[in-house]
């Protein structure tokens, strides 16, 4: 049995690390998430940290892609299906292949508003290991945001140059 102390431990460990190395970061209220032991913002790219009450001996590591609301009128009303679905096998498909975790994030309405990506670490944390996953995550970040901010640019532009064309062409309906 994992002790709820080790949870503190970790934390302090962590807060440790991220001072020792400059790192802004800065500890959340957990108040308002009664799931979570503790929450820590880490700068850059705002990578979070934290464990859970459910599982007090991981440390999760974790950020998030948010869409634009057009980058989500794109995704959500604009693509078909088929076009949807092989954009998020793509994503899914890119984050398996760097052995990230990953999550559709979806509203209320089951719209796609976002990318999770995250790892964990269970057992032997230490600096070398946490600084390692919250490096490799920050990496990914970029990669994925870069694959997705391209593809979504270039079927905004086409979508923008097909509008242009219709309203200049008077057959065109």
């Amino acid at each position: 049995m994992i002790s709820p102390r080790q949870s503190e431990i970790n934390k302090n460990k962590i807060v440790d690390w991220l001072k020792e190395d400059k790192m802004p970061f800065q500890e959340l209220d957990v108040k308002q998430y009664p799931e979570l032991s503790w929450n820590i913002v880490i700068g850059g790219v705002n990578i979070v940290a934290y464990t859970t009450k459910a599982h007090p001996d991981r440390v999760f590591i974790q950020t998030d892609i948010s869409f634009l609301k057009e980058q989500q009128d794109l995704l959500n009303k604009q693509w078909s299906k088929e076009k949807l679905v092989k954009f998020q096998l793509q994503v899914v498909a890119s984050l398996t292949s760097f052995n990230i975790h990953n999550e559709i994030l979806l509203d209320k309405d089951e719209n796609i508003r976002g990318i999770r990506i995250y790892s964990f670490l269970i057992d032997n944390l230490n600096k070398e290991n946490f600084m390692n996953s919250q490096r490799r995550l920050e990496e990914v970040f970029i990669v994925i945001l870069t694959q997705v901010s391209a593809t979504m640019e270039i079927e905004l532009q086409a979508l923008k140059d097909q509008q242009k064309a219709s309203s200049v062409n008077p057959l065109a309906t």
